[in-house]
């Protein structure tokens, strides 16, 4: 990803898919005007359905009607064609109320993967959660009655400050409490590097809580993301281990259920 203190116009991907929700869209916007970014919206084709299509035992079941239906790649190109379509159609919606200029592309492939690689030129890339895991999300939110904390993951390193204010932003836009991973480099830094956290608090009246995580397997802190529930995750996008800032990502997008918005 590339340096935020160029003087070329920031840019910032939104990985989007056919059930994108209004509210990530409209934090995207809000995130690409008070950065002064250009916002362009990333569509990703799941490539294992064409697979799946060109299978010739394929067939699906008509919600409706039960009727059992060939599941061929025209069928899928036509669906796919008519959910680009309704997010074609959020976009300039959302392009007219925010009046950014929102451009979309599409490409076929693995959601993560290519919103990965997409990212290579941008300063920000806000990932959604699969659909599989909005359910669960949406219940925990449903059931605990509150907006769910923001998470930010602090290592003290070269981008981390330029992440961690921005989490500070998102949580007060959303009234919410900011959960903040320190990320242990040793034992002397972790100090350190909450005194450096709560310098960047103060003048904040957010609800805040610290954990301690040693690795970046990030599995010590799993279950408590699930109990206290996530609306995102923010953390910095690693330029010399781009592997591990897509593990992150693919950690609390995929299995915990969480947007994550990496800054580089």
């Amino acid at each position: 990803m590339i340096d935020l203190n160029v003087v070329t116009p920031k840019k910032m991907l939104i990985a989007v898919d056919a059930l994108q929700d209004s509210a990530l869209l409209e934090l995207a916007a809000s995130l690409a005007r008070s950065q002064g970014a250009q916002l362009t919206a990333l569509f990703i084709e799941d490539i294992n359905l064409f697979h799946l299509a060109g299978l010739p035992f394929a067939t699906e079941v008509d919600r409706v009607t039960s009727a059992e239906l060939k599941f061929d790649a025209d069928r899928i190109g036509s669906a796919s064609a008519r959910r680009i379509k309704r997010i074609r159609q959020q976009l300039e919606e959302l392009s007219k109320q925010s009046e950014l200029t929102i451009s979309l592309t599409v490409v076929r492939g693995h959601y993560l993967a290519e919103a990965m690689a997409a990212a290579a030129t941008m300063d920000l890339l806000l990932l959604d959660r699969p659909r599989g895991n909005r359910s669960l999300t949406i219940k925990k939110i449903s059931v605990k009655k509150f907006s769910p904390p923001v998470w930010a993951i602090y290592d003290g390193m070269e981008g981390s400050e330029r992440a961690f204010k921005l989490a500070i932003d998102i949580a007060e836009s959303q009234k919410s409490g900011l959960n903040i991973i320190l990320q242990r480099q040793s034992d002397n830094r972790i100090a350190e590097m909450e005194q450096q956290v709560k310098a960047l608090l103060a003048g904040s009246n957010l609800a805040s809580h610290f954990f301690i995580q040693s690795s970046r397997s990030y599995d010590s802190i799993m279950q408590y993301v699930l109990e206290r529930g996530c609306s995102i995750v923010v953390l910095r996008a690693d330029r010399t281990d781009p592997e591990a800032s897509q593990s992150a990502a693919s950690l609390f997008a995929d299995r915990l259920g969480c947007p994550v918005l990496l800054v580089a």
